[in-house]
């Protein structure tokens, strides 16, 4: 059983959102450079603040029809989770958006980052307060995933956002120091600093997805530690050469009842001077605690591979 959950997002987010799928075909105009891509993603970013700052139910225009829209609440129990369709969410827009002007609701949002996220896809990263009837709520965490398509808008693909219940204070994240070790890390591909985070007895695995489907597992290796570390680094001298850098993007992160603590997200390796130098790792630690402070037991690394 998994306890002491800060977020969850579906398997469906991920795989609508998957860095696959923008690089099924070559850029339009719209995002003919990461830099020309990034300018415009945050035009449409901007809109879209505007319009949902104005409660304006024109914002439905601005999602994609096979959007996924997800809110999560957390409290002391399991968090609560409610997904949506695009056509869902368009059809509740309306009259929401009435009961949030009648209230006098006001949005503030603050420590935007435009993230390029590979070819035709920009993350956007958010806190978010929402004051209503004099109180605000807690800051939401908002990740936006905008996608252009081929000879078509960009348009938002993913919008999810968590936050605590009111009057609810989340446990301790006792995994963030390691994820800001490893944020660091990529973000100077610095080989070297990835080597000190793992010691001698770690256990790395590679998995092997499909890409069709639910993306099933194809084959598992277990990769010993040497070999895992200078794949690292010549990956990372590639990237150094186009001035690139990496990122690691938490999607669920909790603490087990054996007292591990468990960490899954994506890492994203780009430059934004080119679309050739990117690559993504679906990327899972899981931390042990040893002499009082949490090191990596395992570390597991998935990719997609079309199946033979």
């Amino acid at each position: 059983m998994q306890t002491t959950r800060f977020a969850a997002v579906l398997a469906g987010v991920l795989a609508l959102a998957s860095p696959a799928l923008a690089q099924d075909g070559a850029p339009d105009a719209t995002s003919a450079t990461p830099a020309i891509q990034i300018e415009n993603a945050t035009k449409l970013f901007d809109q879209f603040i505007a319009l949902e700052s104005a409660w304006d139910p024109a914002i439905a225009s601005l999602y994609m029809d096979d959007a996924v829209v997800d809110r999560t609440m957390l409290s002391a129990g399991e968090p609560e989770l409610k997904s949506f369709t695009a056509e869902q969410y368009k059809a509740i827009l309306p009259e929401m958006f009435t009961q949030m002007k009648a209230g006098g609701a006001a949005e503030a949002w603050s420590n935007v980052k435009v993230l390029y996220d590979g070819p035709a896809r920009t993350l956007v990263t958010a806190d978010l307060v929402i004051t209503a009837n004099g109180a605000p709520s807690s800051t939401s965490k908002v990740q936006i995933i905008i996608f252009d398509m081929i000879d078509g808008p960009m348009q938002v693909t993913s919008d999810v956002r968590t936050v605590a219940a009111p009057g609810y204070t989340p446990p301790a994240d006792e995994a963030q120091a390691t994820v800001d070790t490893l944020n660091a890390a990529l973000a100077t591909l610095d080989s070297a600093a990835i080597a000190a985070m793992l010691p001698d007895d770690v256990k790395i695995i590679q998995v092997e997805l499909g890409l069709d489907g639910d993306g099933d597992e194809l084959s598992r290796v277990e990769q010993s530690r040497a070999d895992f570390l200078a794949d690292v680094e010549t990956e990372f001298a590639a990237l150094r050469a186009v001035n690139g850098n990496g990122r690691f993007i938490v999607y669920e992160n909790y603490k087990n009842e054996d007292g591990t603590w468990y960490v899954r997200g994506e890492t994203i390796l780009a430059s934004t001077e080119t679309h050739d130098a990117y690559n993504t790792w679906g990327d899972a630690l899981t931390l042990v605690k040893k002499d009082g402070a949490w090191t990596v037991g395992t570390y597991l690394r998935s990719f997609r591979h079309a199946a033979d």
